[in-house]
């Protein structure tokens, strides 16, 4: 089965993300797994979704607590926002580390 995508999950991936648009990982893989819904395919042995299991150079990366931030904060402070940030990734920190979230996140790329 090819990977393809629905209208439908064509517009949900279009809605507001936390850091903005981007690539996200987690080193928690049932964080991601949560985020592979729209990959699930059955087959003849039950259902499957596709995950990669990568490394991530994430480059200077803004460690926030916060869990989402708006356009112009992140304007401020991310280098491909074009407007002279200083970082390249986004870390967004768990409740056990004084952020927000329960698993943490990395955005790269976010524009």
């Amino acid at each position: 089965h090819p990977l393809s995508l629905t209208h439908t999950q064509v517009a949900a991936a279009r809605r507001p993300l936390r850091y903005g648009r981007g690539l996200y990982f987690s080193k928690v893989s049932s964080k991601s797994n949560d985020y592979a819904h729209q990959t699930q395919r059955a087959v003849a042995q039950g259902a499957f979704r596709i995950m990669f299991l990568c490394k991530v150079a994430l480059g200077a990366s803004w460690r926030v607590h916060e869990p989402e931030l708006h356009d112009d904060t992140l304007d401020e402070h991310l280098q491909a926002r074009g407007h002279g940030g200083s970082a390249n990734s986004i870390t967004a920190l768990t409740s056990a580390d004084g952020g927000a979230l329960n698993y943490e996140v990395c955005c790269s790329a976010c524009c």
